[in-house]
C-alpha cells in the first residue's frame, strides 16, 4: 500500500514537472518570438541604414570628382596666371592672359599707345607748362616776372608774411608741382602740389567774381581743377611714372595727397586773414592779382 502511494506521489511530482517544462517552454518560446521579432526589425532597419550609407557613399563619389574637376580647373587658372606674372626692375605686375594690359597698382594699364594716353599727354604739357612759366616768374624773374626778393615784398604786403617764403612755396608748387605734372612723375603729389598752391590763388580773385578779364579767379581756378583731374587719372603710358610702374603713382598717395591739399591751403588762407585783420589798410596792396601772375 505504502509502495503505491509512493509510486502515485511520484506520478503527480513528475506530470507537474512536465507540466512546468511545458509552461517553461511556452514562456521561452514567446520570448524566443518576441526576439525574432526584433531581429526582423533591426534587420529592416539595418537594410534601410545600409541603402542610406549607399547613397551617402555615392553623393560622397559624386561631390569628390567634382572637387577634383574644380582642382583641375584651378590648377590651370593658377598657371595662366603664374606665367603672366612679370617680376622685374620696375616691380610686380600682372598682365591680362587674353591680351596686353597689365594690373599695376589697382588699375589696368594698356601696353600700347593709344588716343587717350596722347590726350593725357597734351594736357600735361599744356597745363605742367604754363605753371612752370608762372613759377619761374616768381623764382627767377624769367620771361617777364618780378623775380624772388620783389614778388616776397608784393607776399609781404598782400598779407602772405613772412612774403619771401609764402613767394617760394608758391613758385615751387608752381614751377615744381607744373614741371612734374609735364613729364607725369609723382602725378598724385605733383597735382595735389598745384591744386593747394591754386587754391590759394584763387582766393585772393574771389571778390572780383569768376570771370579773368574782371580780376576773377577764372585762371587759377581752371588750373588748380585740371591738375586735380591729373592726379585722378593718372598721367597716362607715355609718362615716366608709368615708366617706373607706377611706383609714385598708387591710389593711396593719390588720396592722401588731394585730401591734404586743400585743409593745407585754407590753412593759409585763414592766417593771410588773420594777418590781413591786425594789419592797418594802409600797409596792404589793394591790387592782388600779382599773386597768380
Amino acid at each position: 500500500m505504502a509502495a503505491a502511494v509512493r509510486g502515485i506521489a511520484t506520478t503527480r511530482d513528475q506530470l507537474a514537472l512536465l507540466e512546468l517544462v511545458e509552461k517553461s517552454d511556452d514562456v521561452a518560446w514567446i520570448q524566443a518570438q518576441r526576439v525574432g521579432e526584433g531581429l526582423l526589425a533591426r534587420r529592416s532597419l539595418f537594410a534601410e541604414q545600409l541603402q542610406s550609407n549607399e547613397v551617402t557613399r555615392a553623393e560622397a563619389a559624386r561631390l569628390e570628382g567634382d572637387l577634383e574637376s574644380a582642382t583641375t580647373n584651378a590648377g590651370e587658372v593658377l598657371e595662366q596666371w603664374k606665367e603672366s606674372l612679370v617680376r622685374d626692375r620696375r616691380g610686380l605686375a600682372c598682365r591680362h592672359p587674353n591680351n596686353d594690359t597689365r594690373y599695376t597698382n589697382g588699375l589696368w594699364y594698356t601696353r600700347h599707345m593709344t588716343v587717350r594716353d596722347l590726350g593725357l599727354l597734351a594736357i600735361r604739357i599744356a597745363v605742367g607748362g604754363t605753371l612752370v612759366a608762372h613759377g619761374a616768374q616768381k623764382l627767377f624773374g624769367w620771361f617777364g616776372g618780378a623775380g624772388l626778393e620783389r614778388t616776397g615784398a608784393t607776399f609781404e604786403r598782400f598779407g602772405f608774411r613772412p612774403g619771401k617764403l609764402n613767394a617760394i612755396a608758391a613758385g615751387l608748387g608752381e614751377a615744381g608741382g607744373g614741371a612734374l605734372l609735364a613729364v607725369g612723375l609723382g602725378t598724385p603729389g605733383a597735382g595735389a602740389a598745384v591744386v593747394g598752391t591754386m587754391i590759394v590763388a584763387s582766393s585772393m580773385h574771389v571778390d572780383n567774381g569768376f570771370f579773368n578779364s574782371k580780376g576773377g579767379f577764372e585762371y587759377p581756378a581752371v588750373l588748380g581743377w585740371s591738375a586735380a583731374a591729373l592726379a585722378l587719372t593718372g598721367p597716362g603710358a607715355l609718362s615716366v611714372d608709368h615708366a617706373l610702374g607706377h611706383r609714385l603713382n598708387r591710389s593711396w598717395m593719390r588720396n592722401l595727397a588731394l585730401a591734404a591739399a586743400a585743409p593745407a591751403a585754407f590753412a593759409v588762407i585763414a592766417r593771410r586773414r588773420r594777418t590781413v585783420a591786425a594789419t592797418p589798410a594802409t600797409q596792404l596792396d589793394p591790387t592782388p592779382q600779382v599773386v597768380s601772375s
